[in-house]
């Protein structure tokens, strides 16, 4: 019994030290196993790796012999005096191409939009090398756009943010300036608001029949009479899509008359009209005020920053060959040959003023964009000159 029970034990100890090294055995050859598949993987990424790049260097060298034949083809045409084909460079004038400033509006910006940058259009007549062949000075810009558009009246001003003159011309002529005027308008209704302690995201108008408006806007194309908006929604609209609703609904609570006795104190456009003339040092004081407005610790000084800054249709932007912080405001007519005019005002990268007003009664349809982006181009290279940055 006591050697049946020995014989148990001992084979009980034989099973349990087979099991330990079937364990060690196993965990060994799970490790061996894995690290072969590694090491196999790792050969085969490094073989992918290698082909990739005998691909791509044969394919370069089999390019090679085409330039060759067209270097070869070039020489011949040069040398050989029977050759029919010869290649000429001229020399052109960048092709004055228009386009409708309306054609790419968008729908209403939505409050809580997340947005990466502020939309400029694509009316991008100029590219940065169509840019290069404009004359570099802005006088000379100026000049060359008056050739191409001799009938045009122009008026450019280029200024610090203390006031100071950089570039002026024709800056005291009264010129169409459209939808410009809506900037000053609007810091009037946010001074305003404030002044009367008037909440404007809590304050709302309706749109009435009434309101309507064949220009530029979103409220017509997308509400139904009887739709309410804010005062903030109105001046938002009013100033980034130049909607003409939302100026017809403020209107009726901050009336233009009220408004220009306190423009014309600032030395801003008085000519007591809902769009009327300006001139070039008329729409500075008022962005200089705008500027200081903005800067200021008044209650809605944060949202006409903003709601400039998200402006479309930033004609200068699109002829500078690098991106800049901006607050503007264009305006324009389309196909009016009593009221022509396309115009913008932008402060650039908190530093100047930029203005160009444009009119012209014969070729009212074109609309001078290229006029505002090639001077935008000018005056981006001008900066860049004086102060050594962009």
């Amino acid at each position: 019994m006591k050697d049946r029970k020995k014989v148990i034990t001992i084979a009980l100890v034989i099973l349990a030290v087979w099991f330990v090294i079937q364990c060690v055995f196993n965990e060994q050859l799970y490790k061996f196993t894995s690290n072969f598949k590694q090491g196999l993987m790792e050969i085969s990424r490094k073989a992918n790796e290698t082909n990739e790049l005998n691909k791509d260097q044969t394919d370069i060298t089999e390019a090679e012999p085409a330039n060759n034949s067209v270097e070869v083809m070039a020489n011949k045409a040069n040398t050989d005096p029977t050759a029919t084909t010869t290649t000429q460079v001229q020399e052109t004038e960048p092709e004055v191409v228009t386009t409708d400033p309306q054609a790419n509006e968008t729908p209403p910006i939505e409050e809580n939009a997340q947005t990466q940058e502020p939309d400029i259009g694509d009316e991008n007549t100029f590219t940065a090398e169509t840019i290069k062949e404009l004359p570099d000075s802005i006088m000379n810009t100026v000049e060359y756009w008056k050739k191409i558009y001799p009938n045009m009246t122009i008026g450019v001003g280029l200024y610090k943010l203390d006031g100071t003159t950089g570039y002026e011309y024709n800056a005291q002529t009264p010129i169409n300036s459209a939808c410009t005027i809506k900037a000053a308008y609007a810091l009037y209704v946010l001074k305003e608001c404030e002044r009367r302690g008037i909440d404007i995201w809590s304050t709302f108008l309706t749109y009435e029949e009434r309101h309507s408006d064949d220009g530029s806007g979103d409220i017509q194309l997308y509400a139904s009479y009887g739709a309410q908006y804010s005062i903030a929604d109105l001046v938002r609209l009013l100033l980034q899509v130049s909607d003409n609703v939302a100026y017809n609904m403020l209107l009726e609570q901050f009336p233009l008359n009220e408004f220009y006795v306190e423009n014309s104190a600032l030395g801003g456009q008085s000519d007591w009209s809902k769009w009327g003339k300006a001139s070039v040092q008329q729409r500075k004081n008022e962005w200089l005020e705008i500027w200081n407005y903005v800067n200021s610790s008044a209650w809605y000084a944060q949202v006409l920053r903003e709601d400039l800054t998200g402006t479309q249709y930033a004609y200068f932007l699109q002829g500078m060959q690098n991106w800049h912080n901006y607050m503007q405001k264009s305006g324009w007519t389309e196909d009016n040959p009593e009221y022509p005019a396309t115009s913008q005002v932008a402060i650039i990268d908190d530093s100047y003023i930029l203005i160009v007003l444009t009119e012209d009664y014969t070729d009212y349809k074109m609309g001078h964009i290229d006029v505002l982006q090639s001077i935008g181009g000018a005056v981006e290279s001008y900066w860049y000159s004086q102060n050594g940055y962009y």
